[in-house]
């Protein structure tokens, strides 16, 4: 039967054992997020830069439409289309 002094080395032995594992968990969670954090350095910078690309193509894009509207439609627009514009055939004198 072991002795109350067996058990108290056996007690301190596994706890040191414990703060070795302890201590070996947080380095490698130390590394690990030392090692995300310069993998992902300038994801910031990047997401800011999508986002200013992201925001520049739509307003080209919403210039564009309005400019194809113009070309479709005429100046008054869709609103205005069927409107007598300078220039157009007057017909041959009959009047509504």
């Amino acid at each position: 039967m072991p002795t109350t002094r067996q058990y108290q080395r056996l007690i301190l032995a596994i706890s040191d054992e414990r703060d070795k594992w302890r201590r070996l968990a947080w380095e490698l969670w130390h590394d690990g997020h030392q090692a995300a954090e310069l993998a992902h350095a300038d994801d910031y910078a990047r997401g800011l830069v999508d986002g200013a690309y992201c925001r520049k193509r739509a307003e080209h894009d919403l210039v564009e439409a309005a400019r194809l509207e113009r070309l479709r439609w005429g100046e008054g627009g869709r609103a205005h289309f069927g409107d007598p514009r300078p220039g157009d055939f007057p017909g041959r004198g009959v009047r509504a």
